[in-house]
């Protein structure tokens, strides 16, 4: 997003709250209006698919010029619960701001992701493959060839191997590093990969 190119030159950038999960209504409500606005997104990962939300729960950008637009027109908007302001005055973000926000979010959404959701002591198990079957314990991180780390237990001991991510699926005991064993939680490493 380029800050300049919302088009009114005695526009500016005000910060509109929002009821948190309404970020999104908010935003199409307001450009069927005419209203410059902007949603910050970030990606996440929810079961391997990528998700935006918003970076900011609760808030989004409008580019306005509050001496044609009525303050008033915005604040009994549905779902807005106010302009953020110093005193009686709306806060003005200057464009330098807006346009870093929006430069530090491409850079965040662009850049690999954890797509698969597990995380470091997860007890996962080996789905297909000379393996299918077998438990390990995942240590990470993502490559970009999609192998990560994980330990298994292979001839009598820990051993510590690269496979495809795809080929991992959680189990149905808990993960996290804890799996229950005879109703107790049992602990397998000591944190990032170190067994015990």
């Amino acid at each position: 997003m380029k800050t300049s190119d919302h088009g009114q030159e005695n526009n500016k950038w005000y910060v509109v709250q929002c009821k948190t999960g309404r970020e999104k209504y908010l935003d199409l409500m307001l450009k069927t209006l005419g209203i410059v606005t902007y949603l910050p997104l970030v990606k996440k990962y929810k079961n391997r698919a990528p998700v935006y939300v918003s970076l900011f729960p609760g808030y989004i950008f409008i580019n306005v010029d509050f001496k044609i637009m009525s303050l008033s027109s915005i604040n009994y908007f549905p779902s807005v619960v106010r302009i953020l302001s110093i005193g009686n005055d709306p806060l003005v973000l200057e464009d330098e701001i807006v346009e870093a926000i929006a430069q530090e979010l491409e850079r965040l959404n662009n850049q690999p992701g954890n797509s698969h959701g597990f995380q470091p002591n997860d007890i996962l198990r080996i789905r297909n493959g000379p393996l299918r079957g077998m438990e390990v314990i995942f240590i990470g991180p993502t490559t970009p060839s999609r192998r990560v780390r994980v330990f298994l237990e292979f001839l009598g001991g820990p051993k510590e191997t690269l496979v495809n991510v795809d080929a991992l699926e959680g189990t149905a005991v808990e993960v996290g590093g804890d799996k229950k064993k005879d109703g107790k939680r049992q602990r397998y490493t000591r944190g990032k990969g170190r067994r015990i």
